[in-house]
């Protein structure tokens, strides 16, 4: 058997190519129907994770499993994968001709089941603000492998918890990139209730750090009307990422982003088909509501 990882869309809305190891895995076996029970029934066993591999089945019967869930962060691929050469045999895990063995998928699932044991018990904590010091806490001082990568962070951050809202505010000038981008896109997941953060969020499209840049942009677009004029001004932002990002997010507001007709309009006379397509769609979406 053989495993692969592929490129698959976009994982991060920030990074359009996804790192290495959050790649589709692809099991090469033809599995019949018993097969996938059998996978199914000592994932769910070990891990306690239920899966439906029916949907991942290609065309010649093998398993091609994306990095992350419909349902969220919830990985299982590696589980599959180790699951898969228990149960069958030899399987061989490759990424970018890197070849890993049964072992490694071993401690790659262990290493797994310790930072959800971390996500989970901070996703426990009632208050928003005491949530969000005890994100920080693991992204300062953890090491692998309890320590949260930014998506990871992100998953654990409630909407419902609008107290977070301040301390966000705050860590999106912290000294770290990591933490500054963190708070970014924390922020844009209150949506609207995070009005307050425009300012702090227009000074993070002047970060140093690409990802925080673009982090910030994202969440402006996700906060709605008020923003508007801070993507608006984004249309002029040096980082061509930036610009495009805030076209999209102008675009995604329809009607209430009009005010930014007249400069969407120019980007469509630029020389950049890329930003002159997302243009011509969001003048579309604003104007047709």
């Amino acid at each position: 058997m053989f495993v692969h990882y592929m490129t698959i869309g976009v994982f991060e809305p920030f990074n359009p190519t996804p790192p290495i190891h959050r790649r589709d895995l692809v099991v090469r076996r033809p599995f019949e129907r018993d097969d996938l029970d059998r996978i199914e029934e000592e994932v769910l066993r070990r891990y306690d994770r239920l899966v439906d591999l029916d949907r991942y089945v290609t065309p010649d019967g093998a398993l091609r499993i994306p990095y992350l869930s419909d349902a969220g962060f919830e990985s299982f691929a590696e589980h599959v994968a180790l699951v898969a050469h228990e149960l069958f045999g030899a399987v061989a895990a490759e990424r970018l001709r890197d070849v890993f063995s049964p072992e490694y998928l071993r401690k790659a699932v262990d290493d797994m089941t310790a930072r959800d044991a971390e996500r989970n018990r901070i996703k426990d904590i009632e208050s928003g603000a005491a949530r969000i010091d005890a994100i920080v806490e693991n992204l300062n001082t953890h090491r692998d492998p309890v320590r949260l990568n930014v998506a990871f962070a992100l998953d654990a951050v409630d909407r419902t918890q609008p107290d977070a809202i301040p301390r966000l505010v705050a860590l999106t000038r912290d000294s770290d990139w990591e933490i500054r981008l963190f708070a970014a896109c924390a922020l844009g997941r209150f949506g609207s209730a995070a009005e307050v953060a425009v300012p702090s969020l227009v000074h993070a499209l002047s970060d140093p750090w690409s990802s925080v840049r673009w982090g910030a942009v994202e969440a402006l677009g996700r906060i709605g009307a008020r923003a508007v004029p801070a993507l608006i001004q984004a249309l002029s932002h040096d980082d061509s990422h930036v610009r495009w990002c805030a076209v999209v997010k102008l675009g995604e507001l329809g009607p209430e982003a009009s005010a930014a007709l007249p400069l969407l309009e120019e980007i469509i006379g630029q020389d950049d088909l890329e930003m002159r397509r997302a243009a011509k769609r969001a003048v579309r979406r604003i104007r047709r509501g």
